[in-house]
């Protein structure tokens, strides 16, 4: 009999994803389990969440390579991004050779005075008005603007590759959670 795997417990596998891929005491040998997992577990969210199943279709995913330093970077770029409509900036989703996920999203150039760039950021919130509706944001990283090289070069290639990337409506609630919860 076959197994079935709840929404609950995909996102516990996640968490100990991060957990056991972040952890400094977690052996290669280990390490390289988890991301075969991790793939496992990706084709497994596309089967449960409707959302994700436009965001991570294999079909769209583009390979992204950078060198910085002389070391290259392997990425694979998403190719469904996200829009939320309530902050006008559409995002899009690089998974590195681990399975980890990096967001970004194009600036306005408001803050950043970077207009049209792809910068990184560290995560969506939502946000409750006072009338009890919801949005969410992108939470930017510390030190926003100026980030290493490799995020720069990441951007730039994100840039390149724009007219290429389908955008959805991530203005849901449940949108936003699937994207923090799952990925």
């Amino acid at each position: 009999m076959k197994k079935r795997t709840s929404l609950v417990s995909l996102r516990q596998i996640n968490k100990k994803y991060w957990q056991t891929v972040t952890g400094e005491k977690t052996p290669e040998y280990k390490r390289g389990q988890v991301v075969k997992s991790r793939k496992r577990y990706l084709q497994l969210l596309r089967s449960k969440i409707p959302f994700l199943k436009k965001i991570l279709d294999p079909k769209k995913q583009k390979k992204i390579t950078v060198i910085v330093d002389g070391k290259n970077y392997y990425f694979t770029l998403l190719g469904t991004g996200f829009d939320m409509k309530v902050a006008a900036r559409p995002a899009v989703i690089l998974l590195d050779g681990t399975g980890k996920k990096y967001l970004f999203y194009r600036s306005t150039g408001i803050n950043s005075k970077k207009p049209g760039e792809w910068l990184p950021f560290n995560s969506i919130k939502v946000i409750k008005r006072k009338d009890g509706s919801s949005y969410g944001w992108y939470e930017k990283f510390e030190g926003h603007p100026n980030f290493p090289e490799l995020f720069v070069k990441l951007g730039e290639k994100i840039k390149e590759l724009e007219p290429e990337i389908e955008f959805v409506n991530a203005s849901t609630p449940s949108s936003v959670n699937a994207i923090n919860d799952y990925l």
